[in-house]
């Protein structure tokens, strides 16, 4: 690499980063990454010197799984598409976008709020190897049974049904394979991005290096598994009493920093209350009031009684239980408020 001319502000940042951020042993680790995430942007036309040419039936041609031109969706489209398409971290990063509409507007926000962490899900044999690796027997021993089809895959692992010997229903959350080593090098680059955007004045605004600093931080505490099982014993403790919600009971000898064993809450999503135009809207909307009466009650007392919330309760990690009772799923991530900070709130 040749040493920026002094005076040159362009190469004096490419310098910076390259040696600071970025280091050649770096560069070289993640270049195959590196290459996938421009071939992705290149794709949705989000690079900028693509969006320059002047060949339009190159971008006419790129087109989506019904055959629809990339070209003829929104920009915030393509910009959602690209980042579910570059992965979990990059999902992530979007649904931490999706709640700045004052930093990226708010047509942005609204399209990344649609962000859904879907990720392919690893096969039955791979998902049983690594739970025999980190529990150390076969998951016959461990189970009476055990569904090698998930029944969800999100962005760090998936989720089978599984029962235990006693006959009791659970799931069992998996951590997919490598997706520690890839989740590291993405963040890698986020960072040698972030510190570029720095330097960029209509960036600099957005804080870039910080923003990526809170979502690794946040993702590296959800690759460990073990702090969710934590989390779990935790929630049940201080809030049991609270008659209208429910908490998974975590199962500690069958968890692991990469595997969570928990009871399975029956229930229904959420979203199976929104309105329909049909006549039983009335007794949806009734059911409701009166779930948005008990989430309220029980986000105030997490907050300012006990300063410890559940930080992502987006719609499929609620589900309604039989007698209209909440069921909170995924304590993957939790928020804590101190005395100081609450005071302040009121």
């Amino acid at each position: 690499m040749v040493a920026a001319e002094p005076g040159t502000t362009s190469d004096s940042v490419y310098f910076k980063f390259t040696m600071k951020i970025s280091s050649i042993p770096q560069l070289y680790r993640n270049l195959r990454r590196w290459q996938e995430i421009l071939a992705i942007l290149r794709r949705y036309g989000l690079a900028d010197w693509l969006s320059q040419l002047k060949f339009d039936f190159i971008r006419e041609w790129i087109k989506d799984e019904q055959g629809v031109p990339l070209s003829s969706y929104s920009r915030e489209k393509r910009i959602r598409l690209a980042l579910t398409e570059l992965g979990p971290t990059f999902v992530k990063l979007g649904q931490v976008l999706s709640l700045r509409p004052d930093f990226i507007g708010s047509d942005l926000a609204t399209e990344l709020t649609l962000l859904q962490s879907n990720v392919a899900a690893d096969s039955g044999d791979k998902v049983k190897a690594i739970i025999q690796s980190e529990l150390g027997q076969p998951v016959e021993e461990l189970f009476g049974t055990f569904d090698e089809d998930a029944i969800a895959s999100a962005s760090i692992g998936q989720v089978h049904r599984a029962r235990l010997k006693d006959g009791t229903d659970v799931v069992v959350k998996v951590q997919h394979a490598n997706i520690e080593k890839t989740v590291n090098e993405d963040l890698e680059i986020m960072a040698g991005l972030a510190t570029l955007a720095e330097h960029i004045p209509e960036f600099a605004v957005w804080k870039p290096t910080v923003i990526v600093e809170q979502l690794s931080r946040s993702l590296r505490r959800e690759l460990n598994f073990s702090r969710e099982l934590q989390h779990l014993i935790v929630f049940r403790k201080q809030y049991g009493h609270f008659e209208n919600l429910r908490i998974p009971t975590a199962f500690p000898k069958l968890s692991s920093s990469r595997v969570l064993t928990m009871e399975y809450l029956d229930g229904l999503p959420v979203s199976s209350l929104a309105c329909t135009g049909k006549p039983e809207d009335e007794v949806r909307e009734t059911k409701r009031q009166e779930l948005a009466r008990n989430a309220a009650r029980l986000f105030v007392e997490m907050i300012f009684i006990h300063g410890l919330y559940h930080a992502d309760p987006h719609p499929g990690n609620i589900v309604v239980l039989p007698g209209n009772k909440l069921g909170l799923l995924d304590f993957g991530m939790v928020g804590r408020i101190d005395d100081r900070l609450r005071e302040t709130i009121v």
